[in-house]
C-alpha cells in the first residue's frame, strides 16, 4: 500500500493493481479530485430548497426549515401562483451555520418559484455570486423544472464555478432528481433522493472533462455526503475514471477505479 497527497484537504490511499506499460502513467485524479469538489456543495441545494416547502401557508415558516435568514420576500404570496413568480432572498450569517443536510453555509442565495415545488410544471430558479459551502466559494444559477412524472430536472448555469484560493472549477449541464423518501409530510430529515448527473466541466488546469453517473446518486438530506452511486468521469485525452461512493454508508468514503488502480478517497 502506498500513501498520495493530492492536496492538503485530500488523503488518497492507492492500492497496486494491473497494469501494462501501454496505460501506466494514465492514473492522475486531478480532474476527479476537482470534480468532487466543485460537485459537492451543489448536489444538495436543491434538495435543500425543497425542503423549505415553501407555498401558501407556508411563507413565515421557512427559516424553522434552515439556518439561513429570510432577509425578503417579493411578490403576491396570498394570490400565489396565480399572480405571478415569488422570489425569496436567504441569507446565510457570517460566520456561516451548519444547514439541515450538514453542510456549513455562509452568503446569499435568490429564489424564484412560479408555483409550488411539488406540482408539475412548476420552475424554481436558484442563483447565488457568492454561496460559501464548508468553506469553499460557489457561485452558480441552477433552473429547476417539475416534469409530469415529479421528477426534477436542474439545468446548471454555464457560469457555474467553484473556487478555493487561486483554483477554479467550471461545468455546466443536467441533474435529474426524484424524491424516493419523506414526500407528503412536513418533516425533511427523511428525505432522500436519487440523483442522475450529466454533467461537462473543467478542472482547475483547464483541463475539459464530462461527468456521467452509470448508477444514480443517493442523496438524503440528512447525510452530507452522497452514500450510493458510481460516476464516470473522462478528463478529455484520458480513460474513464470511475467514483463509486459506497454502498450506504453516511461517510466520506469513496473510491476512484482507473487502468486497474483503485484508489481511496475521502471526502471533507
Amino acid at each position: 500500500m502506498r500513501w498520495m497527497i493530492i492536496s492538503s484537504a485530500l488523503l488518497v490511499m492507492v492500492w497496486s493493481g494491473c497494469k501494462t506499460e501501454e496505460n501506466a502513467g494514465d492514473t492522475d485524479l486531478t480532474t476527479v479530485v476537482d470534480h468532487v469538489y466543485a460537485e459537492r456543495g451543489l448536489l444538495s441545494i436543491t434538495p435543500l430548497i425543497n425542503a423549505l416547502k415553501a407555498g401558501p401557508g407556508a411563507w413565515d415558516q421557512l427559516a424553522s426549515h434552515t439556518c439561513a435568514q429570510v432577509d425578503s420576500i417579493v411578490g403576491d404570496t396570498a394570490a400565489f401562483p396565480g399572480n405571478g413568480p415569488v422570489i425569496i432572498y436567504m441569507r446565510y450569517p457570517d460566520p456561516g451555520c451548519v444547514d439541515i443536510d450538514g453542510r456549513t453555509r455562509s452568503g446569499a442565495m435568490r429564489m424564484m418559484i412560479t408555483g409550488e415545488l411539488s406540482v408539475p410544471g412548476t420552475i424554481a430558479e436558484v442563483n447565488s455570486t457568492d454561496l460559501t459551502v464548508d468553506g469553499k466559494r460557489h457561485r452558480f444559477g441552477m433552473r429547476d423544472s417539475i416534469a409530469v412524472d415529479s421528477t426534477i430536472i436542474v439545468r446548471m448555469d454555464s457560469s457555474a464555478m467553484f473556487r478555493s484560493g487561486d483554483w477554479s472549477r467550471t461545468f455546466t449541464g443536467i441533474l435529474g432528481y426524484r424524491q424516493v423518501a419523506g414526500t407528503g409530510d412536513a418533516m425533511h430529515e427523511n428525505d432522500i433522493y436519487r440523483c442522475s448527473v450529466d454533467l461537462d466541466g473543467q478542472d482547475h488546469n483547464g483541463l475539459p472533462y464530462t461527468a456521467t453517473s452509470s448508477a444514480d446518486l443517493m442523496i438524503s438530506i440528512a447525510c452530507k455526503w452522497v452514500t450510493v452511486g458510481e460516476e464516470v468521469i473522462i478528463p478529455e485525452g484520458k480513460s474513464e475514471r470511475y467514483l463509486d461512493y459506497g454502498a450506504g454508508a453516511c461517510d466520506a468514503n469513496s473510491a476512484i477505479t482507473v487502468e486497474d488502480e483503485v484508489f481511496g478517497l475521502t471526502i471533507p
